[in-house]
């Protein structure tokens, strides 16, 4: 007899989101299997300036993603993720980068988006998770946390020319 998927009441995560990632994690591990995927973006200014996003639920800066949803394509979701957060419509057709975190059991698609001068203009944060955001130069950015770290400095190296190790 084949047992139908669980699905996550929504309840749930909104109360684990208040105790952090670790126990967001946690909950989706339960509820959804054993490995969770999520998606970030870098997403840069006519400068080259990076946004980042500060989450009301976790100490440092991050880059603007989120966890997949059940059967969502990495690309859907990086789009989902930017519209509810910042308020940016963008498509994407393939990740930059991607690797697992293995300690979290957690696969971190990274997506890269230079935006125009009047794309800029629209961004702010819509989202209640978020306490603010800010642009930052790539040599000065405040503390981060240790996955949004990770994923720039893939896309650096992608950008170099070194591509990004296993």
């Amino acid at each position: 007899m084949e047992e139908a998927p669980r699905s996550a009441p929504p309840l749930a995560l909104r109360g684990a989101e208040r105790a952090g990632v670790a126990a967001i994690r946690s909950a989706a591990r339960l509820l959804r299997g054993s490995f969770t995927a999520g998606c970030v973006c870098r997403v840069r200014d006519p400068r080259g300036r990076i946004l980042l996003v500060k989450p009301r639920y976790r100490l440092g800066w991050g880059l603007p993603g989120g966890f997949l949803r059940r059967d969502e394509q990495p690309g859907d979701a990086v789009r989902r993720e930017l519209r509810e957060e910042i308020g940016l419509d963008l498509a994407f057709d393939a990740p930059r980068a991607s690797y697992v975190q293995g300690r979290q059991r957690h696969i971190e698609f990274v997506f890269d988006a230079a935006l125009g001068a009047a794309q800029v203009a629209r961004v702010a944060p819509t989202s209640l998770e978020l306490s603010r955001l800010g642009w930052f130069a790539d040599g000065s950015l405040p503390p981060l946390q240790p996955e949004a770290d990770e994923a720039l400095g893939r896309l650096r190296r992608l950008d170099a020319g070194g591509g990004a190790p296993p």
